[in-house]
């Protein structure tokens, strides 16, 4: 992996998994997040974050429409 992070950002990464942890946060989501900056460069977390917040949306969509039949 080229690209670097300095001990603050992670120490803010870390700090950001407890946060996401206390408010139950998806393991999906904490495993991204956790990941970044140790195995996956900024670029790929991007791409995931990207992904799972599109799932998301069309779960949460689907759920509402389910909701309103």
């Amino acid at each position: 992996m080229e690209e670097k992070f300095s001990e603050i950002h992670h120490q803010i990464v870390d700090e950001l998994g407890t946060a996401f942890s206390k408010l139950g946060a998806d393991i999906g989501l904490m495993a991204i997040v956790m990941s970044w900056g140790d195995t996956l460069e900024s670029k790929i977390v991007l791409q995931q974050l990207q992904h799972y917040n599109n799932a998301r949306q069309y779960q949460t969509t689907t759920s509402e429409e389910t909701i309103q039949l």
